[in-house]
């Protein structure tokens, strides 16, 4: 067997680590002894986790675990909070209510003694109590012998590490080898002038024989750096594979070549086009940002975000030119700032940025800038580094390169997006824009186009289109694969979502999927999950086909939003119901607050689960939205036997077992005898109209189309309070609604036996059944049931008490 190599922990870090495969598995069942063992996360299951946690570790041997009451256990460098409480001897304490936090995300190290070794072949360790988000996904177990020289022992990449909380998964046995692991590789410079003799490329692999780069000769020891010598005006990649008995690892770098220039202008755009990780970021962010004529830095007076910007009171534009890497500007838009350098154009040749403080899934790896001297634009393309991720660091509050402008080596920059999966008959729409080119063209459609528009299209089959862009230099294209689909479900009628399929388009953490083993209520079924229960994540679903919104509609589905650790009172921010007929049809999603819906083009019924203090009444509401204005809201707690998820003193939606039943929720909307009237719309809670006579205007809200036809779908959000946000039914009916259903009237009638008239709303399809009950909880036993709607929309039932000291009489929808 292979002897591991060894280096010291010391000095092992990260400019960029990118695309890393590994192509050997790993054969399992090696002892290793050692004093020292180390594991140390590489990867947490979120990036956005503030620290890093886990309640146990356990080493085993021979199917037994070891005893660690004499183990010293640390976490050097780490951070842990102050009241000692999630220190790092808690993994060792047999408690998995306890745990180890650690705000620095370091290594934890065991120590068996002076004199003492342990032999193990495998361990394991359990979950904390909360924020899954938190748990190590990938990770690295070395061993050593003096505490300062580590050999790796083993090494995971992306485990499936269970999401049950406070939970063992099954161990990790001990591979007899490992595999190479790159554990970073970078270039010097993503961005150098023609001829810069400077570059280089780095890296530092583990347990590796030979290091080759693509377009550098000759094989390179396991870790160290080489000089760089590529091509004028080009985008190199330059691939490295580690090489070992055991297999190979991949990772790439790409390094940009320009001949360099300079701008002048009053305004710069910056406008990130792709950041670290696009789906788990709920933002972007950066710490400071810098503009440069050769060593000098160019004064920022100002900065702002563009339209529709959403930044926090605390961490606006403003931030990036402050000095000071400890604040930072965050977008929730994900969208463009402007940066006034004065109002008189001034002359710069270089930019760069600092990252922010964490979330290294914010940081922006494309993107292009732009000149004006308006704040208002026009804007001209200045830079375009949108072809390959930048090497932005992952290290927090630290500087990029100095980027240099390109010059006559800019190429120009052009996106083009729409849906790629469309219902027959359907249309889609097109959205492109460009800069730096002033002749724009997308196959199929005619004519020269605006640089920067959409139009409405609808392909009758599989069809790709091309936009190209050019200025009479290089040509720039960007394309759209649209399948056509004939789905098998065209109604929305879920009873559960077992036989769902490509009706749904689903964006961010949306999915399809079970979780009976955590969540037994409803059923061993699937569920549309929008979130799952984890921090700072959000998820949208749409039904592809548009439904008849404008001739009034009936829609009933079930909630089940869970939070499974954490207090049981915190609430989280909820989910929303939307109608909508948003240019982007159905890859709309909000910039932010997904919980409100889609904040223009949109009708959204709002589920609250979380108490913003000074905004909110209780963590549990219902609202009504035109867009981004409220039309009717109600504070669920004030309503008398509401029964809420939780706690009896601060009630939320969430629910804290799996167990609890969801939510039914009904939405009816009337829509108005004169056009250009608002409807009416209700909305039903667990059989308690919450909201009536609603006036809600689809035409003015435009969220329906010329034809009355809208997009439907769920969206939701977490932030630093989690719950997942499941919907596990739901049916949608077009046309006239049934009145919200409620009593009207009950006339009891002495007699032996005595009787009752009761009188209630009833209409559509719905039947209804009157039962009784002793205690007002089980109402399992029926007088009469399958009871028809009366044509009038007022149903009368006469039915006699049953014998009993105390009886109660209900209406139930059946």
């Amino acid at each position: 067997m292979k002897t591991p190599s060894m280096i010291p922990l010391r000095g092992r870090g990260a400019f960029a680590l990118v695309l890393l495969t590994a192509a050997a598995s790993q054969v399992e069942a090696a002892q290793q002894t050692y004093r020292f063992f180390m594991f140390e996360p590489t990867k947490l299951r979120s990036g956005t986790a503030n620290s890093a946690s886990i309640s146990e570790f356990d080493f085993k041997f021979a199917g037994a675990d070891l005893n660690l009451t004499s183990v010293t256990v640390t976490n050097p460098g780490g951070n842990n909070p102050a009241s000692g409480n999630e220190s790092p001897d808690k993994v060792k304490d047999n408690l998995t209510t306890t745990k180890w936090l650690d705000f620095n995300k370091k290594a934890l190290v065991f120590d068996f003694g002076v004199g003492n070794t342990a032999t193990i072949d495998g361990y394991n360790f359990a979950t904390s109590n909360d924020a899954q988000e938190r748990d190590p996904v990938s990770w690295i177990l070395w061993g050593g012998d003096n505490g300062t020289t580590w050999t790796p022992i083993d090494i995971r990449n992306n485990v499936a590490v269970t999401t049950t909380r406070q939970t063992f998964q099954t161990a990790f046995a001990l591979p007899s080898s490992v595999p190479p692991y790159i554990a970073s590789y970078s270039t010097s410079k993503s961005v150098a002038i023609n001829g810069d003799t400077t570059l280089t490329a780095n890296w530092s692999t583990l347990v590796t024989d030979s290091v080759t780069i693509t377009n550098v000769a000759g094989t390179l020891p396991a870790s160290g750096s080489t000089p760089l010598t590529p091509p004028n005006n080009a985008d190199t990649v330059y691939a490295l594979t580690a090489t070992s008995g055991q297999g190979t690892s991949n990772a790439t770098a790409t390094l940009r070549t320009v001949v360099g220039g300079s701008a002048t202008y009053s305004y710069v755009r910056f406008t990130p086009v792709k950041l670290r990780e696009d789906a788990l970021a709920n933002s972007v962010q950066l710490s400071e940002f810098r503009i440069k004529s050769g060593v000098t830095n160019i004064p920022i007076v100002g900065a702002f975000n563009e339209v529709d910007g959403n930044s926090p009171a605390a961490e606006g534009p403003d931030k990036l030119f402050d000095n000071n890497v400890a604040t930072k500007w965050l977008n929730f838009s994900k969208g463009a700032v402007i940066l006034d350098l004065g109002g008189s154009p001034v002359t710069f040749d270089s930019y760069g940025f600092t990252t922010a403080n964490d979330a290294d899934v914010r940081d922006p790896v494309r993107w292009i800038l732009e000149g004006s001297d308006s704040s208002s634009g026009p804007w001209n393309l200045i830079d375009n580094l949108t072809n390959f991720d930048f090497q932005t660091p992952v290290t927090r509050q630290v500087q990029t390169q100095d980027v240099p402008l390109p010059g006559t080596s800019i190429v120009p920059f052009a996106t083009l997006a729409g849906e790629t999966t469309v219902v027959a008959g359907e249309p889609i729409t097109l959205v492109w824009k460009t800069s730096g080119a002033s002749n724009v063209t997308i196959s199929g459609i005619p004519g020269t186009l605006d640089p920067e528009g959409s139009i409405n299209v609808v392909p009758a089959a599989d069809t790709t289109y091309t936009l190209s862009a050019t200025s009479g230099g290089p040509v720039v294209t960007a394309n759209v694969v649209v399948d056509v689909i004939t789905p098998a479900i065209t109604e929305i009628a879920y009873e559960n979502f077992n036989g769902a399929g490509p009706e749904l388009a689903m964006m961010g953490q949306a999915s399809v999927m079970n979780d009976f083993a955590n969540l037994p209520a409803p059923a061993d079924a699937n569920r549309l999950r929008l979130t799952p229960d984890v921090g700072s994540v959000n998820g949208t679903a749409w039904f592809r086909k548009r439904v008849d919104t404008g001739g009034g509609f009936e829609t009933e589905f079930d909630l089940h939003l869970v939070r499974l650790g954490g207090a049981p009172d915190s609430g989280a921010d909820g989910m929303a119901f939307v109608i909508h007929n948003d240019p982007r049809r159905t890859q709309a999603v909000a910039a932010a607050t997904q919980e409100n819906g889609l904040p223009s083009n949109a009708v959204n019924v709002c589920f609250d689960s979380y108490n913003n203090p000074g905004v909110d009444l209780s963590a549990a509401s219902i609202a009504i939205r035109e867009g981004g204005i409220t039309n009717a809201k109600v504070d669920l707690p004030a309503i008398p036997k509401m029964r809420l998820g939780g706690t009896a003193t601060v009630p939320d939606l969430t629910q804290t077992s799996g167990s609890a039943a969801p939510y039914r929720v009904r939405v009816g909307y009337k829509a108005p005898a004169v056009e250009g009237d608002p409807g009416k719309m209700y909305v039903m809670l667990n059989g308690v109209v919450v909201l009536e006579d609603v006036d809600v205007n689809l035409s003015s809200a435009q969220a329906a189309d010329e034809n009355g036809l809208s997009y439907v779908g769920f969206m939701a959000r977490t932030g630093g309070q989690f719950e997942s946000h499941d919907v596990t039914r739901w049916f949608y009916t077009e046309g006239e609604p049934a009145p919200a259903f409620k009593e009207i009237a009950s006339v009891i009638t002495p007699g032996n036996p005595p009787s009752v008239n009761l009188q209630w709303t009833s209409g559509g399809q719905h039947t209804y059944r009157i039962a009784y009950s002793t205690d007002m909880l089980n109402w399992s036993t029926q007088i009469q049931g399958n009871i028809q709607p009366s044509g009038t929309g007022v149903n009368s039932a006469t039915v006699n008490f049953p014998s009993g000291d105390r009886v109660f009489i209900r209406v139930e929808e059946e």
